[in-house]
């Protein structure tokens, strides 16, 4: 049996699914999602072959129960992804005033938080794709955003 590797990280996040069997990798315009017991790839999301259709995702998140992936990309697009389907669920504008550093989803999968450059960190209702609150004045670019466990 003969298996062919290629490139599934260039640099950017990495995140482990809650089982730790698989990884979720930053690679240009996609995340690869590769399977740890044998090294491949799984799958992707995002991504294309043709360089027009680029857009370069930032910044990415998991939710708890694995089931979704959000992104931030280089379009000012936040994206829901279904990970088991590989495919774009929702998909909306964000409004901040700069590329969005840092994603995360909150303990439940409603509710998402990002971090601009701009110095503002925002929380969206994902089922509605609404910025629910703004929070300004931080310094710099967000390097860490989570939510409280609790």
């Amino acid at each position: 049996m003969e298996a062919e590797y290629s490139a599934f990280f260039t640099g950017g996040q990495v995140i482990w699914t809650s089982e730790g069997n698989q990884m979720l990798c930053h690679c240009n315009d996609a995340i690869k999602i590769v399977d740890l017991n044998s090294g491949l790839i799984t799958s992707s999301l995002g991504g294309s072959d043709d360089d027009v259709d680029e857009d370069t995702i930032y910044c990415f998140g998991l939710s708890r129960d694995n089931q979704f992936v959000i992104s931030a990309h280089k379009s000012g697009l936040i994206k829901l992804w279904s990970l088991p389907d590989n495919k774009v669920v929702k998909m909306w504008r964000s409004i901040h005033k700069g590329p969005i550093a840092k994603i995360t989803f909150d303990g439940v999968g409603n509710t998402v938080a990002t971090g601009g450059s701009d110095g503002t960190a925002k929380t969206w209702d994902i089922l509605h794709q609404t910025c629910t609150h703004s929070f300004k004045g931080a310094q710099g670019v967000f390097s860490i955003l989570v939510f409280h466990p609790d």
